[in-house]
């Protein structure tokens, strides 16, 4: 796995180093192949085998358990040369995405700070990572900057601030400033600072300031 060249981002890197160092880190690998009966999968009579052809009757486990296959790993590194990303991982919704990712990028002591239209997912996310939440007018760059403010003065001081908002809100169709938002996290000193829109969360990116730009 490859380690994150954002400073922002870094703490990741800690985990996944700290996960390793305890033996809990689980990466994707291919099923076993032969005979045999796989107790890790839903199918559990292996009745697919015998009536699809290999890789057309589905995973038949989730990926970490047993339905790692080799078309998973072709899309996302199809995915990554599509956004010209090193690495990209494939969820199966957006909804899933916006769960996972969330809840890996913020937890308990931390905050996050949601445009109040955000999608129900990215609601939800937030809600399972433990992380505190605060909420800024729609697409209002002010009231955000406003609630940062007040988030700098928290006691104790929170361990990283996360800016999440919507790319496109799907209700009313208008797109998020989101190089104003990320403007708005620079001028305040705090390295832990990030921005990360909907859209992006659901094809695997999360955006840091300061905001990177490919050529």
């Amino acid at each position: 796995m490859k380690q994150s060249t954002t400073p922002a981002l870094q703490f990741l890197d800690d985990a996944l180093a700290e996960a390793r160092r305890q033996h809990l880190l689980r990466e994707h690998r291919p099923p076993e192949t032969g005979e045999g009966i796989s107790f890790c999968s839903n199918d559990y009579l292996a009745l697919a085998r015998e009536v699809a052809p290999p890789g057309a009757s589905g995973a038949g486990a989730s990926r970490l358990l047993g339905g790692d296959r080799p078309v998973h790993a072709s899309l996302e590194t199809a995915s990554a040369r599509l956004v010209g990303l090193d690495q990209a991982l494939v969820f199966s919704s957006g909804y899933a995405a916006n769960l996972g990712l969330v809840s890996c990028l913020a937890g308990a002591g931390d905050l996050i700070v949601s445009d109040e239209l955000n999608h129900g997912s990215i609601i939800d996310g937030v809600r399972l990572s433990r992380a505190e939440r605060a909420v800024y007018k729609h697409a209002d760059t002010a009231d955000l900057a406003r609630v940062l403010d007040e988030a700098e003065k928290h006691t104790p001081p929170y361990r990283r601030i996360l800016v999440i908002t919507d790319g496109v809100f799907s209700m009313d169709g208008d797109i998020a400033p989101l190089d104003e938002i990320a403007g708005v996290g620079p001028t305040r000193v705090r390295p832990g600072r990030r921005a990360a829109d909907h859209g992006q969360l659901h094809g695997g990116n999360v955006r840091s300031n300061p905001w990177p730009r490919r050529a």
